[in-house]
């Protein structure tokens, strides 16, 4: 559970892991966001932070999925679409 000094480092962390899985960016990508976004409210070495951004992002995803996989849903959707649409190479 964050505490009051955590929220804000948490809720950017979240939101900079979810923006970055919405646009096609891997775990790994979303989670060195995520440790950034940590990092420009609390003033922690990487591996501090690192631990900070997966307790917010397992948190969130537990307690308020629906708050933090908002959109993604259309995200997927819309991707699958594309991917339907677009024609198969050549052979």
């Amino acid at each position: 559970m964050p505490t009051e000094d955590r929220i804000p480092a948490w809720r950017r962390a979240c939101l900079a892991y979810r923006d970055m899985r919405k646009a096609g960016a891997s775990d790994q990508e979303a989670h060195e966001a995520a440790v950034a976004a940590v990092q420009s409210v609390m003033p922690l070495p990487w591996k501090e932070a690192s631990a900070e951004a997966v307790n917010a992002v397992a948190y969130a995803a537990k307690y308020h999925p629906e708050w933090f996989w908002r959109g993604a849903q259309h995200a997927a959707a819309a991707a699958s679409t594309h991917a339907r649409e677009v024609p198969a190479a050549p052979a």
